[in-house]
């Protein structure tokens, strides 16, 4: 798996905030691209991080994972 940083700060924000709005205005970034990002990385890890809908986003058993490796990479490397 070659996930960015990128990928996983926009992997780790929806799945704190469940909703790619309140990532993207967080990170500053539009929902699309936000949107893109996590979709790259769940096709890298080849597995369904998130269950959507239209008005909520919640962590699978795989996303649950990636979320905590994510989050250790990202401590790992600072803030960014």
């Amino acid at each position: 798996m070659d996930a960015t940083l990128r990928q996983l700060t926009a992997y780790a924000a929806v799945a704190r905030a469940t909703s790619f709005t309140a990532a993207a205005a967080q990170l500053g970034v539009s929902q699309s691209s936000l949107s893109r990002a996590v979709a790259d990385l769940e096709r890298q890890v080849g597995a369904q991080l998130l269950e959507r809908d239209t008005r909520n986003v919640q962590l699978t058993a795989a996303g649950a994972e990636a979320l905590r490796i994510a989050e250790q990479i990202l401590s790992a490397t600072g803030p960014g």
